[in-house]
């Protein structure tokens, strides 16, 4: 069975320190900037991230926006809060333990996945 998957914005930031939370690690960090992004076609208005945000229902961490033996496994981006400024769009996302150790010294990025048709 061949599955369309959506067209996609990916733009990465990297996740601020840790607290660990029972058998988690909460890592809180910069998911998006309003803008325009020419290079990728797309750009999104403070307006429209705060609606994105105000739409925001928990979701699972993927691996490079594919399936994957490893989906449900990886973690949730569990909160979303528009920023002060009201361009920014912050986030905590729970890791599990195994993987937050995993991933010592390596730095931990995220990349904003967004329905270029409905920008949520």
């Amino acid at each position: 069975m061949l599955v369309k998957k959506p067209e996609v914005l990916t733009v990465e930031f990297a996740l601020e320190g840790g607290v660990p939370s029972g058998d988690v690690v909460i890592r809180r960090g910069l998911l998006f900037r309003a803008g325009d992004y020419p290079d990728k076609a797309y750009s999104m208005t403070p307006a429209e991230l705060a609606a994105a945000a105000s739409a925001f229902t928990p979701v699972p961490i993927d691996l490079e926006h594919t399936p994957t033996v490893l989906d449900g496994k990886l973690g949730q981006l569990r909160s979303v809060e528009l920023g002060a400024d009201g361009e920014t769009l912050y986030g905590d996302v729970a890791l599990p333990t195994w993987l937050d150790a995993l991933l010592d010294g390596t730095g931990r990025k995220v990349s904003a996945t967004w329905d270029r048709a409905t920008k949520l």
